[in-house]
């Protein structure tokens, strides 16, 4: 458990190759969801999208319900342009925790990549429902009221985050 924690300190510390090496050292000793999520979320932050993948695949291996696996690993092919499939993990996310922020947040932003504008206002609508402190839902919820040409609407989303 020290290890983990030691790995989850590197990640907040933005020091993803400490805390990719820390992950290698507690998966030598025990094969968990939280350590493959660890080291796939340290991979992810290092921009290796496709071994992070693999890493979340694993946890999710282990436990399909763990969801910290779904939405890390939803991010990372998100990163890779595979939005559509990205949308698939957010929805899980949805489905394990329905008062997750973060995977209304996300599923909204995998839609905005994928121009579907109208549709990613909802989940942005469902984070700030959840948080009205989370800026970053109204501030992409602006740019997809922008990509609808509704711009009024678009600023007032912009005047909440500035």
């Amino acid at each position: 458990e020290a290890y983990d924690n030691l790995g989850s300190l590197f990640i907040d510390l933005w020091r993803f190759y400490e805390a990719r090496a820390t992950y290698d050292e507690v998966l030598l000793m025990e094969r968990s969801p939280l350590a493959h999520t660890g080291k796939g979320i340290s991979l992810l932050k290092l921009r290796e999208y496709r071994e992070a993948i693999l890493c979340f695949n694993y946890a999710l291996g282990l436990d399909s319900n763990y969801m910290p696996a779904h939405n890390n690993k939803g991010l990372a092919l998100d990163e890779t342009r595979k939005s559509q499939q990205a949308i698939e993990c957010f929805e899980e996310v949805i489905r394990l925790a329905p008062l997750s922020v973060s995977g209304y947040y996300n599923k909204g932003v995998a839609l905005y990549h994928l121009n579907k504008c109208q549709q990613a206002i909802e989940p942005f609508d469902v984070a700030i429902e959840l948080d009205p402190t989370f800026t970053d839902a109204y501030d992409h919820k602006g740019l997809s009221l922008r990509c609808l040409k509704r711009y009024k609407e678009a600023i007032a989303c912009y005047d909440k985050v500035i």
